[in-house]
């Protein structure tokens, strides 16, 4: 099956690594340097969005809309720019409804191709969150996932894997609501 045929759910994961060889599954580059020994959890996930990389990306990086659409990340307060600090709250599958907050600093804007911004405790638990976005044909090839790293990975890996499914769902739904503001174009931010 060709990558531009893939259906919009097709994820892969990567497991814990002690070594850094720069690969992650499925020939993603990691941009993540570190020093040996230190483990690391990688979720990737991968989707084709029937959309310019242009229209995705006026969906993903407008956050005071994120809570009209994003099932994961319930609130984004702040500006999309290299170094902004963001104001963030989640909500885990498996949470019951529990929402979790933090700031995050905004790492990586590249309009169209590439949002990433990192937050944690550095050492306990530390995520760099990234969506990478280039042009597939008349649409968009999404790669969507998560870096963690600290102490918490060693014994949580397997509680991480469980995010999976959350990644899966904010892909889904940012298929669809850019998909909703393309045809939609009076009420879209796309405008």
């Amino acid at each position: 099956m060709s990558s531009r045929n893939r259906p919009a759910g097709h994820v892969g994961v990567v497991g814990q690594s002690k070594e850094d060889n720069g690969r992650a599954g499925g020939g993603f580059q990691s941009p993540v340097a570190r020093g040996a020994g230190r483990k690391m959890f990688r979720l990737r996930t991968e989707a084709f969005i029937d959309a310019p990389p242009e229209a995705v990306w006026a969906v993903l990086g407008d956050f005071a809309r994120y809570p009209t659409w994003n099932p994961l990340m319930v609130e984004a307060r702040g500006r999309v720019e290299r170094g902004a600090h963001v104001k963030m709250k989640v909500r885990p599958p498996g949470g019951l409804g529990q929402v979790y907050g933090f700031t995050a600093t905004m790492t990586r804007v590249e309009r169209p191709g590439a949002l990433e911004w990192t937050g944690g405790i550095p050492g306990v638990m530390h995520g760099r969150h990234f969506f990478l976005l280039s042009a597939e044909g008349t649409g968009t090839r999404l790669v969507h996932g998560e870096d963690f790293s600290g102490v918490v990975t060693w014994v949580a890996g397997r509680m991480l894997k469980t995010l999976q499914s959350s990644y899966e769902a904010l892909n889904r739904a940012l298929a669809e609501r850019v998909k909703a503001e393309l045809a939609n174009p009076s009420v879209s931010t796309l405008a």
